[in-house]
């Protein structure tokens, strides 16, 4: 990863699935809660700016530009 804050990536093994990997996760927060049944749920909240997020969903439009494109050359 560059010195991105972020990289977001689609997997090439499974085409359902989009990959968001941080280098630096100093405003993230991870809560693990129990419920009184022993049930446990993760939560990740991260702290990110709007130009941030507009940046991501423009790759992620990019992403599937692309991989249309890919999919109209194999045809």
């Amino acid at each position: 990863m560059e010195n991105n804050k972020y990289h977001l990536y689609k997997s090439e093994e499974q085409d359902n699935y989009f990959y968001l990997e941080m280098n630096d996760i100093s405003d993230a927060a991870v809560q693990i809660w129990e419920s009184p049944e022993g049930g446990k749920k993760t939560f990740i909240r991260i702290k990110i700016t709007e130009p941030e997020w507009e940046k991501i969903l423009d790759e992620y439009k990019h992403i599937q530009i692309v991989q249309k494109t890919i999919k109209r050359v194999e045809i």
